[in-house]
């Protein structure tokens, strides 16, 4: 993930053309499709959003405020093309805000270019996505049945339901519904983002970044008091060590920051370095090093200091 930092830069250094495929798309609706067709053209030039290339396609292919060029409509379907699919998993690709006009673009290239990749890619997605979407209705409502309190959160932000505590959307139903709705939008606008083609998705990526740091508060201390009664409980330094990683996984999907773990497998002699790992771990843990662990989450909880990691860098 880009550094947030990267995302201010380019809102700074681009802020006087944000907004003009919203514009052409204004004057679109309005009916004064040639404005229309000359405003994407400048969001392209000025912008290169994927936003922009998919509506001159469109523009191109069916004469809208210019003269129908099925060569130039090919064109910048196959921009669209690459810059989603050359640079995002499938599993990005499904929630990306883009995905009902790259759907589109694969049926039209498709039927352009007469090749069978374009449909066979098409079907994957489409399997793929449906899959996840599956999945994610599936984990969503076995959580709402133990935890009925989490269905005031609406269905379009229902991702991963299951990775918070119920108590959280018992205590604080208006906050974990703000909060999982900027989360949405953060995830999204990233994608937009870190493609590096849609300006305005960079300020709201930045704007919803913020939002999140200044709400999670009783989300994160939740996790901390969390942590330290597993710690209370745990016998081993490795149940110590689950205790604290529970939380950094916790803290850096919350915070939306990548999850960089190195574990012994990494190690040039993994046989080894894992056995010495399992020896480490199943030691009897020592008060000193419990009381040690517990006073840090006691000092986080002073400082309010909730990100792990990368995340300090970040904010």
């Amino acid at each position: 993930m880009k550094r947030l930092f990267f995302l201010i830069m380019s809102v700074m250094l681009s802020g006087l053309h944000a907004g003009t495929t919203d514009a052409a798309y204004a004057a679109y609706k309005k009916g004064h499709a040639g404005e229309a067709f000359r405003l994407y053209r400048r969001a392209w030039k000025k912008e290169g959003g994927t936003k922009a290339a998919y509506n001159l396609a469109v523009f191109y292919e069916k004469g809208i405020g210019t003269s129908r060029n099925l060569s130039e409509a090919q064109k910048y379907y196959r921009i669209v093309h690459d810059r989603i699919y050359r640079i995002f998993p499938i599993r990005k690709i499904c929630d990306d805000p883009m995905l009902p006009y790259y759907r589109k673009t694969l049926q039209k290239l498709a039927e352009y270019r007469k090749k069978t990749h374009y449909r066979k890619l098409l079907r994957e997605i489409d399997e793929s996505c449906g899959e996840q979407k599956q999945w994610r209705l599936e984990a969503n409502g076995r959580y709402l049945k133990v935890c009925p309190e989490a269905s005031v959160i609406p269905a379009a932000d229902r991702i991963d339901l299951d990775r918070y505590d119920c108590v959280l959307f018992r205590k604080y139903p208006r906050l974990m519904k703000e909060y999982l709705h900027l989360y949405r939008q953060r995830k999204q606008f990233l994608l937009l983002a870190e493609r590096g083609d849609d300006l305005e998705a960079k300020r709201k990526a930045v704007a919803a970044h913020r939002r999140i740091k200044k709400i999670v508060t009783p989300i994160m201390r939740h996790a901390l008091k969390k942590e330290e009664r597993c710690i209370r409980k745990a016998r081993t330094v490795g149940e110590l060590s689950h205790c604290n990683l529970n939380y950094v996984f916790f803290a850096d999907y919350v915070m939306g920051c990548e999850v960089t773990m190195e574990g012994c497998n990494f190690s040039p002699d993994p046989e080894k370095a894992c056995e010495e790992e399992r020896r480490f771990f199943a030691q009897p843990l020592k008060e000193q090093d419990r009381k040690k662990a517990i006073d840090a989450i006691r000092e986080e909880l002073r400082k309010g200091d909730y990100f792990t990691g990368d995340c300090r860098a970040q904010y």
